[in-house]
């Protein structure tokens, strides 16, 4: 087998999927590039409440990003909850602003939540117990949010979203979250137990009962999952991972999670969650940043490759659930029979774009056409 790589210099966009048939207005690229130069946003809307670690009443608020002067009245919702190992962060962390307003600038409506964080510390074997509810209760707020946009598609509409089309995702902490809310179905499936009676089932009492929390797609940024067998009956949810190979506080495969030198969980991270889904026929996205620790786009400025490339891969994820791909690349005939893999990045591009691939044995390729939209 033969590795190959081009990289040429220019400005383009380019789709390597099928045409399907668009579930949204796709037009000049909507969902896939940034066609909107500015974005409104709406800082601190209610959409919950729940008690604290301490029983203190926590309100759970939101800040909605939408592109300014938008006319579309039906938009896919993403999601997202910010990292801080369940102890601190908020909702105006900046990795989470930046990939708000990049997504709204392509037309969804994105969403920056808060959850219920703090741990009580007692004892050291307490503290695994102690971690398992922090995932709980992050679990049942995301699950909230999802019910708010639900219920406002059904009521006022203020949000002109798609009830069918809401995306929850998040970084580290928030990723662990997003995660269990995508492929948790019952309350004893969490490891464990979780005393329900005190805490709330999984769906949670955080706000807008009556209204499914499933999710239409998972968002992993260097998060994790407790157990790989919520997977197994997950109907299918579809999953995007952004991970570091080497990340030392979340596993990027299978690990021990410590907290100060006390072994807390075993989690499952982003590779494996990849090949389980796989194996369940679950449709899955991972990017690996190789030689990376934990979220390599956080600490960097947002015009950096980490950032860009994250912001890359939840967009073709979005696009290819939402329909909104298309053609743009051509080559042999029966090109797909003769690569292992073909992969082209940044896309969409800046100033150069790059195809690598890696030949079948005895095989050559012979044409790859590249050419802007």
């Amino acid at each position: 087998m033969k590795k190959h790589y081009i990289i040429i210099f220019s400005t383009l966009c380019v789709f390597v999927q099928t045409h399907v048939f668009a579930q949204f207005n796709c037009n000049n690229n909507r969902y896939q590039l940034p066609i909107f130069s500015n974005v409104s946003v709406t800082n601190g809307i209610t959409f919950g409440q729940n008690l604290s670690n301490t029983n203190a009443i926590v309100t759970l608020r939101m800040d909605i990003y939408q592109p300014q002067g938008d006319t579309a009245t039906r938009r896919p919702v993403v999601i997202l909850a910010f990292g801080g190992s369940f102890i601190s962060g908020s909702r105006t962390s900046p990795d989470v602003v930046h990939i708000c307003n990049q997504l709204a600038r392509r037309g969804y409506v994105a969403v920056s939540i808060d959850y219920r964080t703090g741990i009580s510390f007692g004892a050291p074997n307490q503290l695994p117990d102690r971690f398992k509810e922090a995932v709980w209760r992050a679990m049942q707020d995301g699950r909230a949010a999802i019910r708010f946009f639900r219920k406002d598609a059904q009521t006022s509409n203020l949000y002109k979203i798609d009830p069918n089309y809401i995306f929850i995702g998040g970084v580290s902490a928030g990723g662990i979250g997003a995660c269990h809310v995508g492929y948790i179905n019952k309350s004893s499936e969490f490891p464990g137990g979780i005393d329900t009676l005190t805490y709330g089932n999984f769906e949670g009492n955080s706000g807008n009962p009556g209204y499914s929390s499933r999710p239409k797609g998972v968002i992993n940024l260097c998060g994790a999952i407790g157990d790989l067998s919520y997977l197994s009956d997950n109907q299918q949810t579809p999953i995007v991972s952004v991970h570091g190979n080497q990340d030392p506080t979340v596993p990027y495969k299978t690990n021990v999670y410590s907290f100060g030198g006390i072994a807390i969980s075993t989690l499952n991270g982003s590779y494996v969650i990849d090949s389980t889904a796989a194996a369940y026929g679950i449709p899955s996205t991972l990017k690996t940043f190789k030689g990376q620790g934990h979220v390599p786009f956080v600490n960097s400025p947002a015009t950096n490759l980490y950032m860009d490339t994250t912001v890359q891969t939840i967009v073709q994820f979005l696009a290819q659930q939402i329909n909104c791909t298309s053609t743009g690349i051509e080559g042999d005939k029966n090109l797909k029979d003769k690569v292992e893999w073909l992969k082209i990045y940044p896309n969409p591009a800046q100033n150069f774009i790059r195809l690598d691939w890696e030949s079948k044995a005895n095989e050559t390729i012979k044409k790859i056409s590249v050419y802007d939209i």
